[in-house]
């Protein structure tokens, strides 16, 4: 008695594989037992004993039989779990409970079957470059000039942030031609695809034309138009706060302004050449006497993946500038990039 006892629990391990695994039937007449994994993307994985992880065209089965609950996604995005029977291509039958009469499922809402988990989103990259500028000459003038500024961006879905600064200096014969610093920066928070609010804040400093200090701060909407792999367009409005220290006492003012401003990147040649546009117009709600305009200009040309080189052309325009000094303000550079 005994020892039939012990012939049995050895024939019911042995079979055990076989007895309790999930059946998969090909339409070739083949039949798999082995744990079915996952129906995903139109094709169902089998793990067997015999042959390790197996897949196959959903279109080559002719019946599934599982014996234990499965996770089955559907195409309106709901998801139920039950044991699967399906002796048609048309039509599953799904078992919530051992011994329950099952419900029929038309195939064509099934989207997948315990797939695997989404992979997890990718943490934000930050890009960004550096350009240095550099310019000597000696003979019948003695000029030298350095300058160097930098980019530093970061988009996700939800939103985007954009940092620059810059530094420039220029000398003819010992005498300052140029000495201009500023730092920029802008975070955008997309309400939707296109539509985005934004909070922004400059600085800016000018020796050359006495503007000791310009600060500027605000908050309004913007639009992105465009934004794909060639280009990148979006406007904006809003209202500012600006605030300007010259050199004379006098010339301070401080005042609340409209701000307009435009972005357009283009990719001339895709990965190669690049035209860039970035334009802002400061107008005071008071006093439309006070307000100025800024344009940054630039054209990269990527000779490699990390290397450019850039020129570039910043245009400022400030309708009431220090006693003595001119309005309009054009300026030129011409430098190597390195991108990150």
């Amino acid at each position: 008695m005994k020892k039939r006892f012990l012939l049995c629990m050895a024939a019911i391990f042995i079979l055990s594989p076989t007895i309790f695994a999930d059946k998969v039937s090909l339409k070739d007449g083949s039949v798999i037992m082995g744990d079915v994994l996952q129906m995903v993307d139109g094709s169902i994985l089998i793990h067997t004993s015999f042959a390790g992880d197996i897949s196959f065209p959903i279109d080559e089965v002719a019946a599934i039989e599982t014996v234990e609950a499965k996770p089955i996604h559907l195409s309106d995005g709901s998801v139920i779990q039950g044991m699967i029977e399906m002796k048609d291509s048309d039509q599953m039958e799904v078992v919530r409970l051992q011994g329950e009469t099952g419900f029929k499922i038309d195939a064509s809402e099934i989207q997948a079957i315990n797939p695997p988990p989404p992979p997890p989103p990718e943490k934000p990259k930050w890009e960004g470059d550096i350009i240095g500028n550099l310019s000597i000459t000696s003979g019948n003038s003695e000029t030298k000039g350095v300058g160097v500024s930098a980019n530093l961006r970061r988009r996700t879905e939800d939103d985007r942030i954009n940092l620059r600064a810059g530094y420039f200096y220029a000398e003819d014969d010992g005498e300052g031609t140029r000495d201009d610093q500023f730092i920029f920066g802008k975070y955008d928070y997309f309400f939707t695809d296109k539509l985005f609010g934004y909070l922004t804040s400059r600085l800016d400093r000018d020796v050359i034309r006495d503007l000791d200090l310009r600060m500027t701060g605000g908050a309004g909407l913007g639009y992105q138009f465009l934004e794909n792999d060639i280009h990148n367009l979006f406007g904006e409005a809003g209202l500012s706060y600006v605030n300007e220290d010259f050199g004379s006492d006098a010339d301070d003012q401080s005042y609340v302004a409209g701000r307009i401003a435009l972005h357009y990147g283009w990719w001339i040649i895709p990965d190669r050449l690049q035209f860039t546009e970035d334009a802002e117009v400061y107008l005071g709600i008071e006093d439309l006497d006070d307000w100025f305009a800024i344009s940054e200009t630039a054209l990269m040309w990527k000779w490699t993946e990390r290397w450019s080189a850039n020129a570039g052309i910043r245009y400022e325009y400030d309708n009431t500038p220090a006693t003595g000094y001119k309005r309009a303000d054009t300026k030129y550079t011409v430098g190597i990039g390195y991108s990150f």
